[in-house]
């Protein structure tokens, strides 16, 4: 009884965690932006293919430390704004420690971040704190699993991977194309330099880290098939959500064409994720037995 309750629980607390993806988003947004410049970014998370994918196989520790994981960005960006808040520097750190005890990929994840972020501020305090939490995460939950990891990459070597093959790099980025489309991706990649050109430094720096971090981990999952549970196309889903929310800001505001323009990119982007939600759906459609 006691077991189903936890179960349950665990549920309810993952589709919370992923229901929360959405104000973090706009949040972030807003940091990045400005307050109110949020809600494109926050309506492209809300219909974020990836996100349901997850939701449709149930990956609840996926879904709790994803958004952990975003939580400590947001942390992130608030101590970058304010190199002297150890309140804020504080809350990165007990975010990552909370990302990395839900789901062992959020060492990787924020393993990438914190690192870049640190050489691209000079800061070692950020990759200190991963390092910390690492250490209590590894310890706490999973030292026996990595003696083992460690044993079996020693006599099988890395590219072996216990018998996973590497995905490689074009299938790496052919699954960025797959979960989210050209169409967010041609918004993305304008979005992401107008980040980087007209936004304060301190955002520069936390962008270019999230970028840096997601092409870390695509390089990891296209060398071996250690890596090739890392949900880095989840990972990745805000950046892409609030780069995007930028292209079709900016377009929006070329006047009546340009809401014509940004209403009907909205509704093509719609049109095409509900065809992969139908493709996720389809297993379990068949499975249960329904037409």
């Amino acid at each position: 009884m006691y077991k189903r309750q936890i179960e349950d629980a665990h549920k309810h607390l993952a589709t919370a965690a992923a229901a929360s993806e959405v104000l973090l988003v706009f949040w972030l947004a807003g940091l990045w932006l400005g307050p109110g410049r949020g809600w494109i970014a926050a309506l492209l998370a809300a219909i974020s293919p990836p996100m349901y994918s997850r939701l449709f196989l149930a990956m609840w520790p996926t879904l709790t430390g994803h958004t952990l994981d975003l939580l400590a960005i947001v942390a992130a960006t608030t101590s970058v704004a304010r190199p002297g808040s150890v309140r804020n520097l504080a809350g990165f750190g007990l975010a990552t420690l909370a990302s990395l005890l839900a789901y062992v990929s959020s060492l990787f994840n924020l393993g990438a971040f914190a690192g870049t972020l640190s050489l691209l501020t000079r800061r070692i305090s950020f990759i200190s704190l991963w390092l910390a939490a690492a250490v209590v995460t590894v310890v706490t939950l999973y030292l026996p699993f990595l003696t083992e990891a460690i044993t079996q990459l020693w006599t099988s070597g890395l590219g072996a991977a216990g018998g996973r093959p590497s995905d490689g790099l074009l299938t790496a980025l052919w699954r960025v194309s797959h979960f989210y489309g050209y169409v967010t991706i041609a918004l993305a990649i304008p979005g992401i330099v107008i980040l980087c050109r007209k936004t304060k430094p301190h955002v520069r720096l936390i962008v270019m880290s999230y970028l840096s971090s997601f092409a870390i981990l695509l390089t990891l999952r296209a060398a071996t098939g250690t890596f090739k549970d890392l949900k880095e196309i989840l990972y990745v889903g805000p950046l892409m959500a609030i780069a995007a929310g930028v292209s079709l800001e900016t377009v929006y505001k070329k006047g009546r064409i340009g809401k014509i323009a940004t209403v009907m990119m909205i509704a093509g982007l719609v049109l095409f994720w509900a065809i992969r939600y139908r493709e996720f759906l389809e297993p379990h459609i068949t499975f249960a037995g329904l037409p």
